[in-house]
């Protein structure tokens, strides 16, 4: 594996007043010239946390985040990739002591069929587990996978925890919820019936917003893979709930620069 960092790459800066969103999901690396995205991000006023999936595209994001403070590169592996790292999981403790906070990590039982279970469930617990012994927030996946996830964040006493894209059962959003993880939610808001029924149980003080970009929206069958996603996802969390969009994009940013403070990221 290649050298990780020494220690937190690419965190944001202080800065008075950001006034901005924070995208709390995106994967930079998957885009066509990475560095170019992060300055667009930074230039529409937001910010984004760059979720990765593996060792080279953590390495990838560091690069591309590199003097762009818009944007908190964060270490992870997806349960796609943790065969790779199944039985390998102590080489990873340098890119985890890297990372201001772990993501994506999780399990999915739905369009990970070919990878293990054992093999998934190892590498989250040891990522989740390490995230809590660092204090550390971490961002999971859960498809098809919420009882377990829900089971293995109690046994490593992970509490600092962002739920990405929940699209399970509502007793187990509502379980999470007693745990006081916050949630993310994006482009399934206009789509999916569930995601809307999700977002209007979640406390405020709890939600966030995601883009998924570059794969989200196109996924649902869109084509927008832009920064402004996060604009409209809180437009759509306010029509589901009801609220007032500035008044609701406000508390999202309160809750995100929250969770930045909380990682030394303010």
């Amino acid at each position: 594996m290649s050298a990780a960092p020494a220690g937190p790459t690419g965190a944001p800066g202080r800065r008075a007043a950001f006034r901005g969103l924070v995208d709390f999901h995106t994967h930079l690396h998957l885009y066509p010239d990475p560095a170019a995205e992060a300055d667009a991000i930074a230039a529409s006023g937001a910010r984004c946390v760059a979720a990765s999936v593996d060792v080279p595209s953590y390495l990838a994001t560091l690069a591309a985040a590199a003097g762009r403070p818009a944007v908190v590169p964060t270490f992870g592996v997806h349960p796609a990739r943790a065969l790779s790292y199944a039985g390998r999981e102590s080489e990873l403790e340098p890119y985890l002591a890297a990372s201001p906070l772990i993501g994506e990590i999780g399990l999915d039982h739905l369009w990970a069929r070919d990878v293990p279970r054992e093999a998934q469930r190892r590498v989250f617990e040891r990522l989740a587990g390490r995230a809590a012994e660092l204090g550390r927030y971490c961002v999971v996946h859960t498809k098809a996978a919420e009882a377990e996830v829900l089971e293995t964040l109690r046994a490593v006493r992970a509490s600092r925890v962002v739920i990405h894209w929940y699209s399970g059962p509502m007793g187990i959003l509502g379980r999470m919820i007693d745990e006081g993880y916050y949630f993310t939610f994006g482009c399934s808001l206009r789509r999916w019936p569930m995601s809307r029924a999700a977002a209007r149980r979640v406390p405020a003080e709890r939600l966030l917003v995601e883009t998924d970009n570059p794969v989200g929206e196109p996924w649902l069958g869109g084509s927008r893979t832009d920064i402004g996603l996060a604009e409209r996802a809180v437009r759509d969390l306010a029509r589901a709930r009801g609220a007032a969009p500035e008044e609701l994009r406000s508390q999202i940013r309160r809750n995100s620069m929250r969770i930045f403070r909380e990682s030394g990221l303010a």
